[in-house]
């Protein structure tokens, strides 16, 4: 007898800060929008979303009505939201006080506009340092997303039942806590498979591998990818929207719920422990490793550019800090303080 196989989504939006206005239209037009009116047909499919903090921003002077609408799959269960960096900050290059500022900031807007706690976290551009455990766990936040290669180099010491390999690719199924300075938080590996498959390939081609999936004992699987591959990216609007892969993707979850179930991460954290504990050093996804020689500080030596401005960022956060700690926070340095989380934005500082 198999166990039900479930499928664990996060779809991340963003627009940097201070991105052209058509550029913002274009996305919400050809991404955001026709993604939540797909995902509103098929009120089975759960799953979990996140916009920065400079898209929630644009959304909210915009389009309103979207607000209202992601605010009504909130409050039947459907969606979860994840909290950030509220100007998508690469944590582990901020100082600790700006992360938690940040995230506070995020998990704050997320309750006023949403009602919605943000338990989890989307880690931006998923790049991870050993230290993060303590700052999340601070921040109040339970879980985050990393790629499965972070995790390749403990892969010896993995479950082997938890594994799936194959020529092209391996995947790591359920969850693994881990810590620093005695907090933990819970990690899931994020499939480069469905990264790579998910809208690109035949609907059917990714359900078939779901259901090779089937053990004895439940397990999951998680897909974490950016929103703007659902249309935005070249030809993918055509494919997704108009050919219909992601009205039939929903479709097909929807029809196969007999073993194949999605939920929110937090629910199935309610019900499934983590699979062990695991300790990963600083990474981030494959590709970003490539770009920036094995660690994403590297890209301070690639840029000069981006190091000084880091260090202007860090010292005019000392400085902030500093004023704050003698005069108190006034309303000049609270305004000051948004300025410099603004400028935290991770766009700028590589050459995405």
């Amino acid at each position: 007898m198999t166990a039900p196989v479930t499928l664990l989504m996060a779809v991340h939006s963003h627009q940097p800060i201070g991105n052209f206005g058509f550029v913002f239209e274009e996305a919400y037009a050809k991404a955001y929008e026709p993604f939540l009116r797909v995902l509103e047909r098929h009120p089975q499919v759960r799953l979990a979303l996140h916009y920065s903090g400079c898209l929630l921003d644009w959304l909210t002077e915009h389009q309103p009505a979207f607000l209202d609408r992601l605010c009504q799959l909130v409050a039947t269960q459907q969606v979860e939201l994840l909290a950030s960096g509220y100007y998508e900050p690469i944590l582990p290059i901020i100082p600790e006080a700006d992360r938690q500022g940040q995230i506070a900031k995020m998990r704050q807007t997320l309750w006023k506009s949403f009602g919605a706690e943000g338990p989890g976290l989307w880690l931006t551009e998923r790049v991870w340092e050993p230290e993060l455990p303590a700052t999340l766990a601070r921040a109040g936040i339970r879980y985050t997303m990393v790629d499965t290669n972070q995790f390749a180099i403990a892969k010896s010491w993995l479950p082997g039942a938890m594994q799936v390999h194959d020529n092209e690719f391996w995947d790591l199924l359920g969850c693994y806590s881990t810590e620093s300075a005695g907090a933990s938080t819970i990690l899931f590996p994020a499939s480069k498979r469905l990264r790579y498959w998910m809208p690109f390939q035949a609907v059917e081609r990714t359900i078939d591998f779901l259901r090779r999936l089937q053990r004895e004992e439940p397990v999951a699987i998680t897909f974490a990818d950016d929103g703007e591959k659902f249309g935005l990216w070249p030809k993918t609007y055509h494919w997704v929207y108009d050919e219909g892969w992601l009205d039939q993707f929903f479709a097909a979850l929807e029809r196969e719920r007999g073993w194949l179930r999605t939920t929110t991460f937090s629910d199935y954290l309610k019900t499934t422990p983590p699979n062990g504990t695991v300790f990963l050093p600083a990474g981030s996804y494959e590709e970003m490793l490539e770009w920036s020689g094995g660690h994403f500080r590297n890209f301070f030596t690639k840029y000069p550019e981006a190091y000084a401005m880091q260090q202007k960022m860090l010292r005019v956060s000392r400085t902030l800090e500093e004023l704050t700690a003698k005069n108190g926070r006034t309303d000049l340095l609270g305004r000051a303080t948004q300025e410099l989380y603004a400028a935290q934005c991770n766009c700028a500082y590589w050459h995405g």
